[in-house]
């Protein structure tokens, strides 16, 4: 049995989206001087076409809805209801090919 290589992430950075593909960049924090804050690095990209990111995306979902009903997460009965000002086309907010985070 071949081994797998694990790959360890505090954060994710940015995820871009151009030409079909999506792009998600890890952070990992790596560490500085005593005493001060670790220094966020982006040190792995993975790229994927779009149809795989959406079935990664479906098996995501369902593994939160097994927690959901395991009882080891609960849904916030209250969210916050965010106030905009006026409602935007998507490509006024996020030109085409621009970073979503």
């Amino acid at each position: 049995m071949s081994e797998k290589k694990e790959i360890f992430a505090d954060s994710i950075g940015q995820i871009n989206f151009a030409g079909n593909m999506d792009r998600f960049d890890f952070i990992t924090l790596q560490p500085t001087d005593y005493g001060r804050a670790p220094t966020p690095q982006s040190n792995m990209r993975i790229i994927m076409p779009s149809q795989v990111f959406l079935s990664a995306f479906n098996s995501m979902q369902q593994l939160f809805d097994k927690l959901l009903d395991a009882a080891v997460l609960r849904k916030n009965e209250k969210p916050e209801i965010l106030q905009l000002p006026q409602l935007l086309e998507i490509n006024e907010i996020l030109p085409l090919g621009a970073a979503i985070w």
